[in-house]
């Protein structure tokens, strides 16, 4: 059925590399699924800048897993609706900003400008500070809507903090391969080779892995439904 800020400390020993969580800590508007997304094959995206080589894809499909990363000096955005072409997903799971502050559609002079309700609540930078990276992620989105692919914006920094214990991985105390092998058993199926693991690719299958727990039924929408809210798991 149907993205990191850490806090300083040391992990104790007897810490576990992927934490669990009692269910109900720290939910913020927690919905129920409306209905089961029928989903066998469904993208999750790293978005980043246009010719920066830095946006990856991770997919698990019917010929197995497709973990791709644009070249550095190609354009992103062409690289993704090619992708989209080439794999046909049902769905897609976008570690960007999908929408802009509700004082930005209709303007209040009291309103918040910056940032969304989710991103006070998960801690994320401002949609407006990213710029043209938002509207680049928001026009995609439109676009892949339009041909019938649902879009959902996650935040694999979020993902991380339950998934795994403080200092995160971006902060430089854990090797990606140590969350990498942390992270394998809770996948369907092996991924093929850490050859070239990265933080864009991993983030890719963060983004992919938030998709997979909302098609189990373990995730949960965070922020405010009039401006845009951001899916996150539940652990």
């Amino acid at each position: 059925q149907l993205g990191l800020c850490g806090r300083r400390g040391q992990r104790p020993k007897t810490q576990p590399l992927v934490q669990r969580r009692t269910p109900g800590r720290n939910v913020r508007s927690r919905t129920k699924l409306s209905a089961p997304l029928a989903l066998l094959s469904f993208a999750g995206i790293d978005f980043g800048a246009k010719t920066a080589g830095t946006t990856a894809w991770c997919q698990l499909g019917p010929q197995g897993w497709v973990w791709e990363q644009c070249p550095k000096g190609q354009d992103a955005d062409r690289w993704l609706e090619q992708m989209v072409q080439s794999h046909s997903p049902q769905a897609l799971f976008i570690d960007a900003p999908l929408s802009l502050p509700r004082a930005c559609i209709a303007p209040n002079p009291q309103g918040d400008f910056a940032y969304r309700s989710a991103d006070r609540q998960l801690q994320a930078m401002s949609p407006m500070f990213l710029g043209g990276l938002t509207a680049r992620a928001m026009r995609l989105a439109c676009r892949f809507r339009e041909q019938g692919i649902p879009c959902h914006e996650v935040y694999p920094a979020h993902c991380a903090s339950l998934l795994f214990p403080k200092p995160w991985y971006k902060k430089g105390k854990y090797r990606l391969s140590d969350l990498f092998a942390a992270l394998s058993p809770r996948l369907p199926q092996p991924l093929p080779s850490m050859e070239q693991l990265n933080e864009h690719r991993f983030d890719a299958l963060l983004a992919w892995f938030t998709g997979y727990q909302h098609q189990l039924g373990n995730s949960e929408w965070i922020g405010d439904p009039k401006e845009g809210c951001v899916l996150t798991i539940r652990i």
